[in-house]
């Protein structure tokens, strides 16, 4: 009997907490994956978690939101660091360092969630997948 992705993953993470972090859950998924050769070759994992719960109070009352964003880095030709954020439209700064770049792009974020209204597109970063050309 042929068993899906979906419930394979159903069936190892049905028994987690409610209150389990995504980071587990892709650490339960990926081991029982490399452990049993259980996900098809090339299938493409996507696991998209909401932005941001209200997490604390600020001083003057309102309700803080805490955000986790995957940042693309590059680096480009004249050794510039390059980082974008796919959920936030025109998000991106470069440094000279990783370092900097990182405290750049923490000052993008919240520029671009102040422009956005506080809210990060629904657009999820997928995955990087190596193609092969011959030419």
């Amino acid at each position: 009997m042929h068993v899906s992705i979906k419930e394979q993953a159903l069936r190892l993470i049905g028994d987690l907490p409610d209150n389990t972090g995504w980071d587990e859950v892709l650490y339960v998924l990926t081991g029982a994956a490399t452990a049993g050769g259980a996900w098809p070759a090339g299938a493409v994992r996507e696991f998209r978690p909401t932005y941001g719960e209200p997490t604390a109070t600020g001083t003057t009352g309102e309700a803080r939101v805490s955000y986790d964003f995957d940042v693309i880095v590059e680096r480009d030709a004249e050794g510039w660091y390059v980082g974008s954020v796919p959920a936030l439209e025109g998000c991106h700064t470069q440094a000279r360092s990783v370092d900097q770049l990182m405290g750049r792009i923490r000052e993008a974020i919240e520029l671009a969630l102040e422009v956005a209204g506080g809210r990060p597109s629904d657009t999820g970063f997928v995955g990087v997948r190596r193609v092969s050309v011959t030419v």
